[in-house]
């Protein structure tokens, strides 16, 4: 049968649709594999040190005390909520000699003192 203008065998409808599921899946697998490599603590907000050298760090539930690379937005929200407990996401951490060094994804107040 000739392929009318306009019209597109079956065949080749298939596999645009096939093509545009697979893409689908593949961005949403790399999004949640990029959440699933990042981490959660919880715990108590603490300020270490004196100033001009203080840092803001978390104090986990277990005792564990990490220090946090922050954006200046979540230094801001730190600042105002210091020993509140908050949830700390994290991308990744660096093993420093002055201590663990979290890099903050995102820092959520979930109470007061």
């Amino acid at each position: 049968m000739p392929e009318r203008l306009g019209h597109r065998p079956a065949a080749a409808i298939r596999m645009q649709l096939i093509a545009a599921c697979g893409l689908l899946l593949i961005s949403c697998s790399a999004e949640q594999a990029a959440h699933s490599s990042a981490s959660l603590v919880e715990g108590t907000i603490r300020t270490i040190g004196n100033e001009p050298f203080s840092r803001f760090a978390i104090e986990a539930d277990g005792g564990a005390v990490y220090l946090l690379q922050l954006n200046d937005d979540d230094r801001t929200l730190l600042f105002r909520n210091q020993g509140k407990k908050a949830q700390v996401h994290y991308s990744g951490m660096n093993f420093e000699p002055y201590g663990t060094v979290l890099y903050v994804l995102s820092v959520k107040i979930i109470e007061g003192p």
